[in-house]
C-alpha cells in the first residue's frame, strides 16, 4: 500500500490551518464579548489559548512531514540517477 507523505502532510497542514483560524476566532470573540461572566471569559479564553497552541504545534509538525518527505525524494532520486 502506497502513501504519499506529502499528501499526509498537506492534508495535516490544511486541518491544522483550519484549527488555528477556529482557535484564533475563539479568542477574538471571547476578548471582545459583552455580557458574560469574567470567570466564563478567562476559561474560554484559556481553552481557546491551548488550541491555538495545539493548532500550531500540529501545524509544525506537519511542516517537517513535508520536509522530510522532500528530503526522501531527493534521496530517491540521486540514488537512482
Amino acid at each position: 500500500m502506497h502513501m504519499d507523505i506529502s499528501a499526509i502532510a498537506s492534508a495535516g497542514l490544511d486541518v491544522a490551518q483550519s484549527r488555528l483560524d477556529k482557535a484564533a476566532t475563539g479568542i477574538a470573540s471571547a476578548s471582545s464579548s459583552t455580557g458574560a461572566t469574567q470567570a466564563g471569559d478567562t476559561v474560554s479564553l484559556s481553552q481557546q489559548a491551548v488550541s491555538l497552541l495545539s493548532a500550531t504545534n500540529e501545524f509544525k509538525t506537519d511542516l517537517q512531514l513535508a520536509h522530510v518527505a522532500d528530503e526522501m525524494r531527493k534521496t530517491t532520486l540521486n540514488l537512482l540517477g
